[in-house]
This record gives structure tokens, C-alpha cells and sequence, in this order.
């Protein structure tokens, strides 16, 4: 679609008088409770300021860019949740635009929306939208963004006008690894006696990678030994390459495996249902989404990892509100800040043994404790990424 196309598109959707929405959260995550957020906030331009043309306490007009397509089990569905709640409290108003994973809608939807004039505040996330917020933000630097799942550049002040936010999904990811790996050797009702674990990825970018990097290092925390396969089905959304993916490491003695390949990762709980094993899902509580439409399936997704940008969320845009926010920075939330989790619900409760969740929760306090540190791809050369890699097996 060009750009002249879109932005009669774009028109007509904002034609639309906007309401205050509310309601409750309607996520499978329950929001965790409110805590202080860790890791350091980075920029050389950061200004304290309640969104333009508001004032602090008052309701705000907020436009989405949502990478994907509402509905599609991902982070972004998430933010949706905060959005209700916060509007609802505050009688501020939102509207969504889904870009439905079209790269080339990406930054001309972020340059249309952000020149329209017509909100206080323009969200997106993910990294594939870090470059048309960047030069919409160059190009219109009185409209605040706010960024979520990514980091802006703050050099040499640059982006004065963002803030972003993101979660570190390495720690999620070791919490998922020793898991794994606690589970492998148990007695659990699933467990078998080989000791080997999988992980289903999606493109291998860094994002899939550094959750690769945490799942390594969590496995190889509780035991060294265990066999770690690993694949990528090389999207999002293809559930039956996943499956395919997920049964050949079942078949290769794998009895749990963490799926990290949002939409698509259905597909590995659907394999480990056929192959009788354990998954791990992500980004939302994966089981507790379909205990209902799909309960066989359901009592096979242990946990879920997810990065919890509702809270996050909800503490930037309560920020937003109160005035305080800092523009012009960038907030990392670790584990022991509220910024992930593995869900405990009826699934995790009823299928990991009692032991096993001693072992796992002694582990979670010596990471919110910062007595473990866990590695990253973020920043890291190819060759430390392949190390890693040669600690796993590729599948």
C-alpha cells in the first residue's frame, strides 16, 4: 500500500469520534503487584513533563500502532489490557491501529499518525517499529511516543521526545531454563530419564536469541549435563511448523520444551499434548487462554514466561498522569522489578512437583536478589552468541 493509500486510510479511521474506554483487564496475566522498577534509566535529554497538550491529571487522547493484529497472543494484546484500565480511571480515550505485520506500513502509519496533531500521546513497540518512531520523532518533536519491547538511541540528544521501556526477558528465560531442567529430573508424571530439554524460537533474532541465552544459562544452572535441542520455525504464526518442530524434539528424548514463537508456539502444545510431554509457553498465560476451547491441550502448558508490560505499562502511563514521566530515557525492568515471571496458576500447581517448586523458588530469590547474573545476546559479538549456541544442540 503506498503512502498517499494509507494515509486515506488512516483518515477515515480517525474520522471516528473516540470514547473513553474501560472495563476490566481481560489478559490471562494477572498484573503483579506494584513495585519499584530496576535497571537504570538512560538518556541525555530526559525531561520531566505531562504529555503535550495535556496537563498532569488530565485525561489524555492516545493512539496504538500496533505491529500486529489484535487478538493475536501477543505482547501487544497486553498493552490493549493497560489501556482499558488506565482509560477507564482516568476517562482518557484510545484508539488502535494495526499495521497486521506489513513492513511497509510500519513508518508511514508512525508518520501520519504522529503529524495528524491529534494526540497527546502516540505507543508502539517492538523493534521492527524502533525506525519509524525514531524519524517521527525526529520529524515531529512535540508529539511524545512512548515505546515499549525496545530502546531508543538517547545519544548526542537525540529522541527527546520518547520514552521507552522493556523487560529482561534473558531472566524470564533463565527462570524458564531451570525450570526445564528441574522438571527433566524429577519424578514428575511427565518427566522421562533422559534428561533433555527443547526451545522453539521464531526468526533468529537477537530478541528470540537472548531468550535463547537465558534458557541455556537457566538449564545449565541446575545441571550442565542436560541436553538442550533447539529450532526455529522462522515466524510467528506458522502453528504447524511448530508442532513439527516441537514433536521431533520430543522424539529425540526432549520432555519439556519451551516455546518462544508467539502465535505459533500453539503448535509445540499441541505437539507436547500428542507426545505426552510438558510446555512452556510465552508472552501470556498460554494455558489458562485455552483451558477452556482446548482443556486436553491446556494440561500440557505448565507455565508461561511472560514479560509483564501490563504493570509496565501501567506504571509509565500512571507516570503520564501524574506528570512525572521521563522523556528523552530508557527504563530496563529485571525480574526482581516486576518485569517478568513465569505464571503460577492451576497448571503449574497440579503438574510440577512440590520439590520441584521448592528448588524453583529458591532459585527466584537468588535472582531477585541479584546473587545470579544471567547473560545476554543483547550487545553481545556473533562469536559469543555461537558459544552459546555450542552448548546446545540445534535441532
Amino acid at each position: 500500500m503506498g503512502r498517499r493509500i494509507l494515509s486515506v486510510a488512516l483518515a477515515a479511521m480517525m474520522a471516528f469520534s473516540l470514547t473513553a474506554c474501560g472495563g476490566s483487564k481481560t489478559g490471562a496475566v494477572t498484573a503483579a503487584e506494584d513495585t519499584t522498577a530496576a535497571g537504570s534509566a538512560s538518556g541525555t535529554t530526559a525531561e520531566t513533563s505531562a504529555a503535550p497538550g495535556s496537563e498532569a491529571g488530565k485525561p489524555v487522547k492516545i493512539m496504538f500502532v500496533n505491529y500486529g493484529t489484535q487478538g493475536d497472543a501477543s505482547i501487544s494484546d497486553i498493552v490493549v489490557d493497560a489501556l482499558k484500565d488506565f482509560c477507564g480511571r482516568t476517562g482518557s480515550e484510545y484508539n488502535v491501529y494495526d499495521c497486521n505485520s506489513d513492513a511497509s506500513l510500519l513508518t508511514p502509519a508512525m508518520l501520519d499518525i504522529c503529524g495528524s496533531g491529534d494526540y497527546d500521546l502516540v505507543i508502539t513497540g517492538y523493534y521492527n517499529m524502533l525506525e519509524g518512531a525514531e524519524e517521527a520523532a525526529a520529524k515531529y518533536p512535540d508529539q511524545k511516543i512512548l515505546l515499549y519491547d525496545t530502546e531508543a538511541d538517547y545519544t548526542d540528544g537525540k529522541n527527546a521526545n520518547v520514552r521507552s521501556v522493556s523487560s529482561k526477558q534473558n531472566e524470564c528465560a533463565f527462570l524458564a531454563g531451570a525450570l526445564a531442567a528441574l522438571l527433566t529430573e524429577s519424578d514428575a508424571e511427565l518427566a522421562n530419564p533422559d534428561k533433555t530439554v527443547g526451545y522453539v524460537g521464531a526468526a533468529e533474532n537477537t530478541a528470540i536469541l537472548d531468550f535463547l541465552v537465558g534458557y541455556i544459562e537457566g538449564v545449565n544452572y541446575v545441571d550442565s549435563s542436560i541436553n538442550v535441542l533447539y529450532s526455529f520455525v522462522g515466524n510467528w504464526s506458522d502453528t504447524a511448523k511448530a508442532k513439527e518442530l516441537g514433536l521431533m524434539q520430543f522424539q529425540q528424548g526432549a520432555d519439556v520444551s519451551f516455546s518462544v514463537c508467539g502465535a505459533a508456539g500453539l503448535g509445540v502444545a499441541e505437539a507436547a499434548k500428542q507426545a505426552d510431554a510438558y510446555n512452556i509457553g510465552v508472552d501470556y498465560d498460554v494455558a489458562g487462554s485455552i483451558k477452556t476451547t482446548n482443556p486436553d491441550t491446556a494440561e500440557h502448558v505448565v507455565t508461561s514466561a511472560v514479560k509483564d508490560f501490563y504493570t509496565i505499562m501501567m506504571k509509565e502511563l500512571d507516570s503520564i498522569d501524574a506528570g512525572t514521566i521521563q522523556w528523552g530515557s530508557h527504563t530496563e525492568y529485571d525480574y526482581a522489578g516486576g518485569g517478568c515471571q513465569l505464571v503460577d496458576n492451576e497448571y503449574f500447581e497440579k503438574e510440577v512437583p512440590q520439590e520441584v517448586k521448592d528448588q524453583y523458588y529458591a532459585i527466584t530469590e537468588k535472582l531477585a536478589a541479584g546473587e545470579i547474573k544471567v547473560g545476554t545476546a543483547i550487545g553481545a559479538s556473533q562469536e559469543e552468541i555461537d558459544q552459546y549456541k555450542a552448548e546446545a544442540a540445534p535441532f
